[in-house]
């Protein structure tokens, strides 16, 4: 399915949940660097059981707020203040 297409067939809902892989497609990126975007709520999504779904308003929303950012550094940072610490967090 071409981007056009895809676009065509979307704009016709009035909201879509697209799957982790489908949402990776667009992003260019894979699997789990989307998962890391769920997981540090950069994307919005819903969960059913082990699936999850983003929900493409909040899609749409996260690539104008991020546009033109390195979102791999600003993960990289969240994923550190993870790794330290309470004590040092807490500072």
């Amino acid at each position: 399915m071409s981007e056009r297409e895809w676009d065509d067939n979307r704009t016709s809902t009035r909201e879509h949940l697209m799957s982790v892989a489908e949402t990776s497609k667009l992003l260019g990126c894979n699997q789990r660097f989307t998962l890391k975007l769920l997981r540090y709520g950069f994307l919005p999504y819903l969960a059913f059981g082990r699936s999850k779904r983003v929900i493409y308003s909040g899609f749409c929303r996260f690539l104008n707020d991020y546009q033109g950012k390195d979102i791999r550094a600003i993960i990289s940072l969240r994923e550190q203040e993870e790794d330290a610490p309470a004590t040092l967090r807490a500072i």
